[in-house]
C-alpha cells in the first residue's frame, strides 16, 4: 500500500536540532502510513537567527527582515494592522 503524504503548514515549525520546539516534526513523523513535508518560515522568532535544513522533509520559507527582528530578535513589537471596516 502506498503511503499518504501530508503537508504540515506551520509558521514556527521548528526543524530537528534547531533548537526550538518541536513537536510538529514529532507528532506527524510518528503516524504509520503517512509521509510528511513540512512547510515552516526560515527565521527563528525568538532569536532573529536565519535556519537551514538539510532533511529533505522540510521547505523553509524566506521571510524579508524587518528592523524590529533584526534588532530585538522578536516581531512582537511589530504594528498590527488596522482592524477592518464595519459593515454597512
Amino acid at each position: 500500500m502506498p503511503q499518504r503524504k501530508v503537508s504540515v503548514i506551520n509558521h514556527y515549525a521548528f526543524p530537528p536540532g534547531s533548537g526550538g520546539i518541536t513537536r510538529n516534526f514529532d507528532m506527524f513523523s510518528r503516524l504509520r502510513g503517512w509521509q510528511p513535508h513540512f512547510y515552516a518560515a526560515n527565521i527563528n522568532h525568538t532569536s532573529g537567527e536565519r535556519m537551514t535544513v538539510d532533511d529533505p522533509r522540510y521547505t523553509l520559507v524566506p521571510i524579508p527582515s524587518t528592523r524590529a527582528t533584526e534588532s530585538s530578535g522578536s516581531s512582537a513589537g511589530l504594528p498590527l494592522p488596522p482592524a477592518p471596516e464595519p459593515a454597512p
